[in-house]
């Protein structure tokens, strides 16, 4: 974040569900974002510390999804 503040908004369309979390870690080379702010002061939760690189991530495509649900 650039400023001082931001408003943060999201929208789901499902009930939650922990078997479908994804992510990918903030500092993944691949994706190379200039976050402009030290790692040092980024504030992360536990969970996010530990995401894998988008490289090692097995994301569902969406025919593995069909069969999923």
């Amino acid at each position: 974040m650039l400023s001082e503040k931001a408003i943060f908004q999201y929208k789901v369309d499902n009930v939650y569900n922990k078997d479908s979390e994804q992510g990918i870690i903030f500092s993944d080379p691949l994706i190379g974002v200039d976050w402009k702010i030290e790692k040092e002061k980024m504030l992360l939760s536990d969970k996010d510390l530990v995401l894998p690189t988008l490289k090692k991530e097995n994301f569902y495509t969406s025919d593995q999804y069909n069969k999923n649900n």
